[in-house]
C-alpha cells in the first residue's frame, strides 16, 4: 500500500517589480531556462518562436506580451497584463527529486538576475519606502485638519473649521503625495520595457530617463510635505 503513495505537486509563483531588459538580458534568462529545464519555448498570444530574433523580427525591438516555458522541471516566465510573473512546479516524486532541485535554482538565478534590472521605481518604492510615504502623507493630512482654526458659528453653534493658505496648501499636498505614492507602487508592480535590442540603438535618452525623472518630481513634493509638518508643528506650538 505504502508503494501508492505519492506526494502532492507543489507550486511556487511570484510576481517581479517592473524591469528594463535589453537583448544581453533577455538572451540570459533563455540560457537559464535551458541550462535547468527541457523544451524551452517562446511564446505570445498567436505564435510559437524559435527564438527572441524571430519574434522581433515579427513585432518589433519592443516586445509586450510574451511566455518562456520550459519542463522536467516545469517553469514559466511570463511578461502580461502589465505584471512579470516567475513560477515554477515542483514534483515532490523521488525520481523528480533532482528536477526539484534545478526548479529551486532556476527560480533563484532568474529573479537575481531580473532584479539587477528593475526599473529605478522599483528599486526605490520598496513596500517599506511606501508604507513610510503613505504614513507621512496621512500624518499630514490628519495634522493639517486639526490644528486648523475652528470657530463656532453664530447661527447653528457648529464647529467650522477654516483652512488658511498654510493649511490648505498642507491638505493640498497630503492628497497629491498620497495619490503619487499609491501611482508609483502600482507603477513598481505593473511596468516593465523590453527591447530586444542594444540600449542606444532602439530607445530614446527620454524613455531610458523617465523613471528617474519622475523619481526627482516626487522627492521634491516629499520634501515639500516634510516642510510642510515641520512648518505645521512649528505654528501650532507658537499659537
Amino acid at each position: 500500500m505504502r508503494g501508492t503513495v505519492r506526494a502532492k505537486a507543489r507550486f511556487k509563483e511570484e510576481q517581479l517589480p517592473g524591469v528594463r531588459l535589453f537583448r544581453a538580458d533577455i538572451d540570459a534568462v533563455v540560457e537559464l531556462f535551458k541550462e535547468y529545464t527541457a523544451n524551452v519555448t517562446i511564446s505570445d498570444d498567436d505564435y510559437f518562436y524559435q527564438d527572441f530574433e524571430e519574434m522581433s523580427n515579427a513585432v518589433g525591438p519592443k516586445l509586450g506580451k510574451f511566455l518562456i516555458a520550459g519542463s522536467k522541471p516545469t517553469a514559466k516566465l511570463s511578461f502580461e497584463n502589465l505584471a512579470i510573473k516567475l513560477s515554477v512546479v515542483y514534483e515532490g516524486n523521488e525520481h523528480t527529486h533532482e528536477q526539484d532541485k534545478r526548479a529551486d535554482l532556476l527560480f533563484l538565478r532568474v529573479r537575481d538576475r531580473l532584479s539587477q534590472r528593475q526599473t529605478s521605481v522599483a528599486r526605490v518604492m520598496t513596500p517599506a519606502v511606501t508604507t513610510i510615504l503613505l504614513g507621512l502623507s496621512i500624518l499630514l493630512l490628519i495634522f493639517s485638519l486639526i490644528t486648523s482654526p475652528v470657530e463656532r458659528s453664530s447661527s447653528s453653534q457648529a464647529l467650522v473649521f477654516h483652512l488658511d493658505i498654510g493649511h490648505g496648501i498642507a491638505l493640498l499636498g497630503s492628497i497629491l503625495a498620497l495619490t503619487a505614492t499609491m501611482m508609483l507602487n502600482t507603477r513598481r508592480q505593473t511596468h516593465y520595457s523590453v527591447y530586444y535590442g542594444n540600449k542606444n540603438e532602439v530607445t530614446s535618452l527620454w524613455k531610458r530617463k523617465k523613471d528617474d525623472i519622475v523619481l526627482v518630481v516626487f522627492g521634491a513634493v516629499l520634501t515639500g510635505i516634510i516642510g510642510g509638518i515641520i512648518e505645521l508643528i512649528i505654528r501650532h506650538g507658537h499659537g
